[in-house]
């Protein structure tokens, strides 16, 4: 797989925003039991917009979309192409000046193959 993108960030006042777009492209594989696996090329794109509080402290507002990426198997199409989006907020409380806590959650907004999730978490970080 080779995957090449372009991103960009941006800074400006506590405000941080990052663009990235991308496409993984997939080599064939001829020794999948007894057949041929094809994958067509997954086109990727992602935004994340990131304000910062007090030292240490921050949310964001993640947003992906994705598409392609159609199977074959000796060239019959398999009919699991992506066309995919989730929607995420991040949240980065500090604890101490190397501790913090992360709570984070995500949803499916737009899904035609897996995708349709909702998930939330909370993370422990530490900064050495």
């Amino acid at each position: 797989m080779l995957r090449p993108g372009l991103g960009m960030s941006y800074v400006w006042q506590g405000w941080y925003v990052d663009a990235a777009v991308s496409v993984k492209l997939f080599q064939d594989n001829d020794d999948y039991l007894n057949t041929t696996l094809q994958q067509d090329p997954l086109w990727q794109a992602q935004l994340h917009v990131v304000r910062y509080f007090a030292p240490s402290a921050w949310i964001a507002v993640n947003a992906n979309y994705y598409r392609g990426g159609e199977s074959s198997r000796d060239a019959f199409e398999l009919d699991d192409g992506l066309n995919n989006a989730r929607l995420g907020l991040t949240l980065s409380l500090p604890l101490s000046r190397r501790h913090s806590l992360q709570l984070n959650a995500s949803a499916g907004v737009l899904h035609r193959v897996g995708s349709d999730f909702d998930a939330f978490g909370i993370a422990y970080q530490y900064r050495f």
